[in-house]
């Protein structure tokens, strides 16, 4: 049975991965008024997402492993309702208020309903989550659920990846190793053979097989995790020296323009091995309540920013300061708001009606 080990650190870094992707989706007034490696760092928010990923693989071990050992229909079916729990009304409701938009612009705006973003064989695709299993060239409606899309395909694939895939490596912790730097690689490949530059093209082709591979090392990190022993006072401070090491190699090799395909889930899966280690420094300051809460939240920030950001620049004339920092005001109030009367609730009421575990 694996070791059910919460950790606060990984929960604050989500909320960091969070708002990293607020922040990338409006970069306009930032551009002449931070520094150039500030703006750049930003311009790759889109990486978070990769982060996510791998995030959920890892957690979704943690929590759910032990139940999915053997292939049965009733753990099955129960693992993939509570998946379905945690992600949906959430979902759902933000797809319903989006139906707001393509009204106001076809009363309001001269420039009509936006062809090819509010079109509605996406959104009944995006009712039944599919909208990103490449049916469609672009994305559309609540952008980033694209990504909601594709852990979807990676729930209904889990139970086989846990049972079939990774039941054989148990207590192999070399053969773990080369299962997460295998799916790196193959990631990168995946990418360089299909002609793209950066692991955020190509998302409504890629997007599935990106988010799968991910979620499988996240899936194996967690496995090689419970085997670590604990990590001594010394080895905590040399977890820091790493993780420092890791953040500057990875904003590095950002900077330099080199193919983000080859390092940046390899990067992530490291930088989440060494925090759900421990270390002196970086844990302790991603566990602080602040960055716990962002964390608690962040599936509301992630999925309510964009709404947010289409009627900030509906509305405006012009992009400022005043623009972005009641952007960031609205986010952050908006994610309370939703998590804590409909993120929440609806996930209690469905657990407690379907007798499911959270998770």
């Amino acid at each position: 049975m694996p070791e059910q080990r919460y950790v606060p650190a990984l929960t604050g870094l989500r909320g960091v991965a969070a708002w990293w992707v607020v922040l990338y989706h409006f970069t306009e007034p930032l551009i002449w008024r931070v520094p150039d490696w500030v703006l750049a760092l930003v311009k790759q928010g889109y990486l978070a997402v990769d982060l996510f990923f791998i995030l959920s693989g890892y957690v979704i071990y943690l929590t759910s492993s032990d139940s999915l050992r053997v292939l049965a229909w009733r753990p099955v079916s129960r693992f993939w309702l509570n998946r379905v729990v945690r992600i949906y009304p959430l979902h759902l409701f933000l797809m319903l208020l989006y139906l707001v938009n393509p009204f106001m612009l076809w009363a309001f705006s001269s420039s009509g309903v936006g062809l090819g973003r509010y079109d509605w064989d996406y959104f009944v695709a995006s009712i039944f989550l599919v909208q990103n299993w490449g049916a469609f060239d672009s994305l559309q409606w609540n952008i980033p659920a694209w990504s909601i899309s594709t852990e979807f395909a990676a729930y209904l694939l889990c139970p086989l990846l846990i049972a079939v895939g990774l039941v054989p490596l148990t207590h192999r912790r070399r053969e773990l190793v080369f299962a997460i730097w295998g799916a790196a690689m193959a990631i990168g490949v995946i990418f360089w053979a299909a002609g793209e530059y950066s692991i955020g093209e190509a998302i409504p082709s890629l997007g599935v097989v990106r988010c799968v591979l991910e979620f499988w090392m996240g899936l194996c990190l967690s496995a090689l995790r419970q085997g670590a022993a604990v990590a001594s006072r010394a080895m905590l401070a040399v977890n820091s020296i790493l993780i420092f090491i890791l953040v500057a190699v990875f904003v590095g090799l950002l900077m330099l323009g080199f193919p983000n395909q080859w390092f940046v889930p390899f990067v992530f899966a490291c930088l989440i091995y060494l925090l759900s280690r421990g270390d002196v420094l970086f844990s302790k300051f991603l566990s602080l309540p602040i960055f716990h809460y962002l964390g608690l939240i962040s599936y509301s920030t992630y999925l309510v920013h964009y709404f947010i950001k289409d009627w900030v620049k509906f509305l405006s004339e012009s992009i400022g300061w005043f623009q972005f920092f009641g952007y960031l005001l609205v986010c952050f109030f908006s994610s309370v708001v939703l998590f804590r009367y409909i993120e929440e609730p609806s996930r209690r009421i469905f657990r407690k009606k379907f007798m499911l575990a959270s998770s």
